[in-house]
């Protein structure tokens, strides 16, 4: 049985690793796919630089017929580094825009939790989590019926709300997805119908944000995960496994 464990320790300790990359890559008709699959697994995951930077992929076209489990790796790999360095790109942008250094010190898993608790606190603001009706569904009847003045109260109302949005996201966001920033005077000199349509607006663009941000996390994720897995190979032992003797090969799934 071959001890991967010290030869991934032993590959850690190559003084040339574009040799030993070739040298795979020459005599790999001597090994067996299975085996040529791991092998270039532990290959990879050592010299991870060297196979982002040069396109070792082509080669995948060049291996014969038999070797389908290493070409599926060799064309995993590039795939899962693709989509995992596009999604790091749009974090990116988002990392320019959002200034929560809270936020950006946790690992991505509690970032994700840290979005979908975020985009709940926007719907909360704005009544929208559980109740039935939003609090900019309220807007219209209460500005037209207008009893006791009510709807200056409901434009101070909105106006707060607006603020708690600006200090929990920032000027840079708001601009970066084409809100105009508005004074308190500038929202009071609107109309009355445009009072909710722009209370509206900026709350369906944050959310529409949160979303998008949301599935960019959860698919850099996704994609770090998968190359992790591809580059991490674990092995069961099936001598250190007990299985008790049954007449009914079912109760294997049971």
């Amino acid at each position: 049985m071959i001890d991967w464990e010290l030869f991934d320790k032993n590959l850690k300790e190559i003084k040339y690793p574009h040799f030993l990359i070739f040298r795979f890559f020459n005599i790999i008709h001597l090994i067996d796919d299975y085996y040529a699959a791991i092998i270039l697994r532990f290959i990879m995951k050592n010299n991870i630089g060297i196979f982002k930077n040069e396109p070792y992929y082509f080669i995948s076209g060049n291996l014969s017929k038999e070797y389908t489990d290493t070409s599926e790796i060799l064309e995993s790999f590039y795939l899962f580094f693709i989509e995992r360095t596009k999604k790091l790109n749009l974090i990116k942008k988002w990392y320019n825009v959002y200034n929560n250094n809270t936020f950006w010190k946790k690992n991505v898993n509690d970032q994700i939790n840290y979005l979908h608790n975020l985009r709940n606190e926007v719907k909360c603001i704005f009544d929208n989590y559980k109740s039935p009706s939003s609090f900019i569904d309220k807007m219209g009847p209460i500005i037209k019926l207008n009893i006791n003045n009510s709807k200056y109260l409901i434009f101070e109302e909105a106006i707060i709300r607006l603020d708690r949005l600006v200090k929990l996201f920032g000027e840079k966001v708001f601009k970066s997805i084409k809100i105009p920033m508005l004074s308190i005077n500038e929202f009071l000199d609107l109309e009355d119908e445009n009072k909710i349509k722009y209370t509206f607006f900026v709350y369906s663009r944050i959310i529409e944000l949160l979303q998008v941000v949301i599935n960019i996390f959860e698919e850099f994720n996704m994609a770090d995960l998968k190359l992790n897995n591809l580059l991490n190979p674990k092995f069961i032992n099936i001598e250190e496994i007990e299985i008790d003797e049954v007449d009914d090969i079912s109760e294997y799934f049971l």
